[in-house]
């Protein structure tokens, strides 16, 4: 297995985007959120496997912003299934959610805007907030 830096990962994938955009003569950018979620997948197609995740997104993503919900939903459901439950074993899943709710509030954005961003309820952002908040 092939360990990225953050910035490469960024760089392959906006230039895929550009090119896969050109393609299908579409117009997308990555929400800021995204680039953690990409940098903690394991990646075993490398750039192969990434360029296909990022094709589908172009396909499949109305908006222009393309953002972490949109890039779960097209990761191969054992790749998904398989993090989360590593993640949850170890606790980490919990822990890099919250890490993120907590990023997006100090940058401002709401409750129902984290929940958007991440593809959950408004409920379960605050949820997330209270349980570390307790701990």
């Amino acid at each position: 297995m092939m360990t990225w830096k953050m910035r490469d990962i960024q760089e392959i994938s906006q230039a895929l985007l550009r090119m896969l955009d050109i393609r299908y003569h579409k117009s997308h950018t990555f929400d800021a959120n995204v680039w953690e979620l990409l940098k903690n997948q394991p990646w075993p197609g490398n750039v192969r496997q990434l360029a296909h995740i990022i094709e589908r997104l172009v396909l499949v993503v109305k908006s222009q912003t393309i953002q972490v919900k949109d890039v779960l939903r097209v990761m191969p459901r054992d790749v998904v299934a398989e993090e989360r439950g590593n993640l949850d074993e170890e606790g980490h899943l919990r822990e890099r959610t919250y890490e993120m709710i907590e990023k997006m509030s100090r940058e401002g954005k709401s409750g129902a805007q984290i929940a958007k961003a991440l593809g959950i309820s408004r409920s379960t952002v605050y949820r997330i907030k209270r349980r570390h908040e307790d701990q």
